[in-house]
């Protein structure tokens, strides 16, 4: 874990601010068929400063982890998808060439009171992706 000022992919966030400091990992993971997601996760310092990484391997869904970390749930959440191409680090940690074209997708989550818990954004493997969701009418 790193801390680093709010990187400009995440700076533009209203509760976050541009010259906020964040705790800044790096993750990869992966399914069968090999990499699929390249994360870079960004936690306020008051929770970075709990997270060790040992923590972070374990934990299956990062959501729940920061909720018990927090001791409160996720009110809402903003995502974001879009696409871009991998630079060489993305392209090492995915097994990938790089420039080949991949999905962002960027989720920050919130607190009840509008507090930001933590900002997630994924770069993954379009081969490897499948996005599903049911329509219903009201």
């Amino acid at each position: 874990m790193a801390v680093s000022a709010s990187p400009p992919t995440i700076a533009g966030i209203p509760k976050l601010g541009k010259h906020a400091k964040v705790f800044q990992v790096e993750m990869v993971r992966s399914i069968s068929k090999g990499p699929m997601y390249y994360s870079l996760l960004y936690f306020p310092p008051g929770l970075g400063r709990q997270i060790s990484v040992s923590e972070l391997r374990k934990t299956p869904e990062m959501i729940r982890f920061v909720e018990e970390k927090l001791k409160t749930k996720a009110d809402r959440a903003n995502q974001s998808i879009d696409v871009g191409v991998a630079d060489g680090a993305m392209a090492r940690h995915l097994s990938m060439k790089p420039q080949t074209p991949l999905l962002i997708i960027q989720r920050e989550y919130y607190r009840r009171e509008g507090t930001l818990m933590f900002v997630a954004r994924n770069y993954v493997r379009t081969d490897r992706f499948k996005y599903e969701i049911e329509l219903t009418r009201a």
